[in-house]
Formats: structure tokens, sequence, C-alpha cells
């Protein structure tokens, strides 16, 4: 016969348990209070029964001030009103809602824009007792996009511009698609093939029956990469000489949708070219002959360099005496000490970028008069301080009318190197100029979609309206990479703003964000508690909301997902990691796991654009860290890194 349990073990479990939720309930709360939105809830008659402390930053209310009244009275009337009915509706059909926008009161009265996402709240016979849910302060957002509202008022007379500069560049522009179709082409591609748009480019441009060898949108469609290619061809007797630029237009799952190809006439710069290369090849062959000694000095470390021949110049052995300036001056004819001193200290004042001399020498060796050409010249800093200098030393004695052919051989390079600086400065400008209006065109092409959708949409057909969808689609995720890809560029510049903070109520709060955001996963996260480093907080905020975000993504096809935060020593060394155990990857395909636009798994299975794991590579990096995953397919993934070790305070263990 089995005893009855004493009363007093049944009240024991029974506070135990209760103790546990009550537990696992201030958790949770301290989880929500981490994060950077308003966590709230209502009863049934949508008073105010939870708000988080966030609502202070949103509205300036303390908590308190919030329990026990409604949306409504933080809301203008009209406001009110139209939110009402539309919260009227969803407690007739309750079901989860996101991204309603509503204008809301703040307690100094400026208006702020909200954006409340939310779930019902059921008791276990399906009776709505209340509503929980979360507000995203997006009054910033909204000034955004009615500013681009107003730009695209502007948009035909930015087109114009952009065609201006590009054709003042006399650059060419297509755009075709992956069957190799012209989508689009510039003023001068017309005038060097005619208006080919719908054609094929290999046809229209390259007269070839089939896709060009070498051709750098083919490559580009292959690889994902930027190539570039150089093409001669015959015109009336002379030889023109093009450089064709191809480079990917993605979608936002990173799948290439297009190319983008620039045409330039680099005929001039090519003949440059060969002219420098001829000189270069003829100058080498002087110096041998005309015995050039060269230096450089730093100002920053203060080293000087002398090649061999200035010591043999000289006269001194450069085992024994090291270079500087000062030995310099030293061997200088003192008749001409002076002046060569002089010249020197005057090239250092702005904006001067040099000098240039010639003078005697008492060689140290011999004793022996040599007559010698001196030129120098300076790299200056963003305020016109040297920084760095270069210079020549030429024995000129036995070569006085050698002398003349090489000056002017110098003044023809320094001539053709301006202009070949010149040319690629215009490039870059021209690139910066092509990425940046990049924005231009996918506006446009928004909006005439937008205004077919709005136009026309009864005159299309279920095809036709697919098709619109697609490109608007695609449209928000060219969008999306730009945005990206601008944000791993700032990221890689910012300047850091170290404290010391809590690794693991970030990632707490990451994870909270993320089961109120996705309420139907069923994720377990395990995450070790008092994790302290000091580093910038934004930047590492940015970096493992990217990892923890990968690693939700990829267990999301687990029937038990679990995400693992924590840290560990290796041979002494602080080393954190975030670890799943979603589908894992082959660690043969390690090394590519970090590039940007590289994926591992089809872009249809898990969406992305392949740059998170990039940017949390570059601010750790930035961190003087390292970064690197281990994984299996099937078992899951482990992402490790470390800090480096002054910007991991020992006061964690």
């Amino acid at each position: 016969m089995i005893p009855n349990p004493h009363p007093l073990d049944h009240q024991t479990a029974r506070h135990g348990t209760q103790w546990k939720a009550l537990q696992r309930e201030q958790q949770f709360r301290a989880l929500i209070e981490q994060t950077s939105d308003w966590i709230w809830e209502v009863d049934r008659e949508l008073r105010y029964v939870y708000a988080s402390p966030k609502v202070y930053d949103l509205l300036g209310y303390t908590p308190e001030e919030v329990l026990g009244r409604t949306p409504f009275d933080f809301m203008p009337l009209e406001e009110a009103l139209r939110m009402r009915e539309k919260i009227n509706h969803l407690l007739q059909h309750p079901q989860p809602f996101q991204g309603v926008e509503n204008l809301n009161l703040h307690k100094d009265g400026t208006l702020r824009t909200l954006e409340t996402s939310g779930v019902p709240i059921l008791d276990p016979r399906g009776r709505l007792i209340g509503l929980r849910g979360i507000d995203r302060d997006i009054t910033e957002r909204r000034k955004v996009q009615e500013a681009l509202k107003a730009a695209l008022a502007r948009s035909s007379r930015e087109q114009a511009r952009s065609e201006a500069i590009i054709a003042a560049l006399g650059e060419g522009l297509v755009i075709v698609d992956r069957e190799f179709r012209i989508l689009y082409q510039n003023q001068i591609l017309v005038e060097l093939t005619g208006n080919t748009q719908g054609e094929h480019c290999y046809l229209a441009m390259g007269q070839c029956p089939t896709v060009c060898d070498n051709c750098p949108v083919a490559q580009t469609f292959l690889d994902g990469e930027i190539h570039t290619v150089e093409k001669a061809e015959v015109r009336e007797g002379r030889t023109v000489y093009r450089e064709l630029t191809a480079s990917p237009l993605r979608d936002e799952s990173g799948r290439i949708i297009a190319g983008i190809e620039l045409v330039r006439d680099i005929t001039e710069r090519k003949l440059a070219e060969q002219a420098l290369k001829a000189s270069e090849r003829q100058m080498r062959e002087v110096q041998r002959i005309a015995q050039l000694g060269s230096w450089q000095f730093d100002y920053e470390t203060g080293t000087l360099v002398w090649s061999d021949e200035i010591y043999r110049i000289l006269g001194l052995d450069a085992q024994q005496i090291p270079a500087s300036h000062q030995v310099f001056l030293q061997a200088v004819h003192p008749e001409d000490r002076e002046m060569v001193a002089e010249r020197y200290r005057n090239s250092l004042e702005f904006p001067c970028d040099g000098y240039e001399t010639e003078h005697r020498i008492v060689r140290t060796s011999d004793g022996a008069v040599r007559y010698l050409h001196q030129k120098c010249e300076h790299l200056r800093n963003h305020i016109g301080k040297v920084i760095r200098s270069y210079g020549m030393v030429h024995d000129i004695t036995p070569h006085k009318e050698a002398e003349r052919r090489i000056k002017a051989l110098n003044t023809d390079l320094s001539s053709r190197a301006l202009e070949l600086e010149r040319a690629n400065k215009e490039l870059e400008a021209f690139s910066y100029t092509v990425s940046h209006d990049l924005r231009g065109p996918l506006t446009n092409i928004n909006s005439y979609c937008q205004a077919i959708a709005e136009l026309a949409a009864e005159k299309l057909d279920d095809q036709c309206r697919s098709f619109l969808a697609n490109v608007l689609q695609e449209i928000r995720g060219m969008d999306g990479l730009i945005t990206s890809l601008l944000n791993l560029s700032r990221f890689a510049h910012v300047k850091l703003h170290t404290t010391r903070f809590d690794l693991s109520d970030i990632v707490g709060a990451i994870a909270a964000e993320l089961q109120i955001h996705y309420p139907d996963r069923q994720a377990s996260f395990e995450i070790e508690e008092g994790v302290m480093v000091s580093g910038d907080e934004k930047l590492l905020r940015v970096a493992l909301k990217n990892l923890v975000g990968n690693a939700w993504k990829f267990s999301a096809r687990r029937e038990h997902p679990v995400i693992r935060f924590g840290m560990k020593r290796v041979q002494g060394r602080r080393v954190y990691y975030v670890s799943d155990n979603g589908i894992g990857f082959e660690m043969q395909q390690s090394d590519k796991i970090f590039a940007v636009f590289k994926r591992l798994h089809p872009s249809e299975e898990f969406e992305g654009f392949g740059v998170g794991l990039t940017t949390a590579q570059t601010i750790i990096e930035r961190h003087h860290g390292r970064i690197w995953a281990e994984g299996e397919p099937g078992r899951g993934a482990t992402f490790y890194f470390t800090l480096h070790e002054r910007t991991a305070p020992a006061g964690n263990r």
C-alpha cells in the first residue's frame, strides 16, 4: 500500500512551482525592458495593465502614468476615432496585427508616429481577454518618407542631371537582363549602337551571333564579381580602345537579376599608357647608365631610407654610416651647402610640393668633386602638412648632355602621370555618381509601377499583375541591398565609442525582440549571464543581432530549436560564441561564409542579402578581434569571436 503524501509536501511543491514561475516572469520582464521598443498589454476594455519603461522614451510618460488609461487617451481626437474603428474590428475578429501606424501626443505636446504590432490574448475557452504588443517610434522614418515623396517630384530633373554627368564624362551605360537583352541604354550608347533596347547586346553591340568571347557581363553572371575587359577594334583605319566594366544587380535574396556595363573610350589613355611604358623602359635604361640614387623620408616615424646608389655617389659605406639629412649636408660642397639646406626648408612650406636643384658634393671616399642633380616631391595630408618625401640623386658629372634629355623626359612623364591621375579621379567620381544615383532610376521605376498598379490594375490580367508585383518586390530588394552596403561601409569607418557593458543583456534583448516579432516560433535561448566586455556597444549590438538572427533563421526548420550564447576560455583567451542546432554547413565552405554576397544555401530557402556576416566580421575586426565558424550539416553551427584583450575587462569570469 502506497502511503498518502503529507499535506506539507503538496504545499512545498506548490510554493516551489510558484517561485520558479515568478523567477521566469521576472527574467522575461528583465529581457523585455532591455529592448528599445515599448512593450505593453491591455485588458478587454483596452486599459493598459502593463507598460515597459520604454514608454517614457516614446511618449514622455512613466509606466505608472499609463496604467489604467487607454491608447486613445494619448492620440489626437481624429486619430483616436480612426484607431477605435480599427480596434473594434480587431476585438470582433481577434487575430495578430503588425505595422499599424498611428499618431500619438508626446507629453511635451509634440506629435509622434508609432508603429504598432500585437497579438490577441485568449482564455482557455478561446475568448478574448486582452491584447499584448509592441510600439516602435518611426517618427524619423516618416519624415524621411515624406522627404522621399518630395524628391519624387524632382526625379525627372535628377535623372536628366545624371544623364548629363554620364554624357559629360563620355561614358556609355547599358543594363542587360540574364538573357543579355538590353533593358536600358543612355544616349551615348544610342549614338554608338543605335536604339537597340530589347535586343541582345551581343548582336547590337558586338555583332556576334552568340555571347561574345571574354564578355564581362557573362563573367559577372557566373561569379557575381565586377569584371573589366579592354577591347580594341579598327575603325576607319584607326585602332579604337574601349574599356567595358560589368557589375551585377541583385534582388533582395542576393540573386543576380541583371548586369550593368559601362563602356568607356580609353583610346587616349591606352596611347598614353603605351607611351608611358616606352618611357619607363627608357628611364630604367637611362638610370642604369646615368647612375641614379633614390631616397624616401617618413616624417611620422622619422625614418630615412637611401638606395645603395646614393651611398656609392657620396662615397660612403652603408654598413657603417646610417642615412641622415645631416650626413648628406656634410657631403655637399661648402659653397653649395646653405643653398641646398634653404631649398629643402622652403619646400616644406605649403603649397610647395618639393624642390629640384643642382649642386656639388665632395665625395668622402676620394675627395673628388661631383655634380649632382637632386629632386624631391612631398606628400601632404588633408591639412597640408608634409607626411612623406620622395627624392632622387643623380650623378651628372659625366652626363651633362644626357641631363637635358632626362629632364625633358621627366617633364613629359610628369605631365602624362597627371593626365592619368585626372582620368582616374574622373573615373572615381563617375563611379561614385553611378552608385549613389542608382536609387534615382529605382525610384522612377517604382513610381511608374505604382502608377500602373493604381491606374490600370483593372486592365491587367493576373499574369501582368504578378509581373508588376515581382518588379516592385525586386525594387524593394535592391533598395535594401544598397542600404546594407552603405551600412557595411559606415561600420568600417565610424569612430568607436568604448564603454563597459553586459553582452548577455544585449543578447537577451535581441532574443526577446525575435520572440515578440515571431510569436509562432518556439525557440529556446540559453544565455550565459554576466558576460561583461568593453567596446562600442552600438556596433557590437549590430554584430550580435546579425549572429543571433543568423542562428534564428537557419534553425527555423528544427522542431525544438535551441540557440546558445556564452563565453569560454581557450588557451587563456576569452572566446565568445553563438551556436544553434540548425541546418549547419560543410566545413570546406567555412572560408566563404563571411564573404559579402556569398551564400551557402539557396536564396529561395533562406532570405537575406548575404551582407550580415560580413558586417559582423567587420565590426569584430574593428575591435581588434577575430571571428570564425564551425558547423556540420544537420547538426548546427557555432560562430566564435574574440575581442582585443584590452577591450575585454577582467570583471567577468
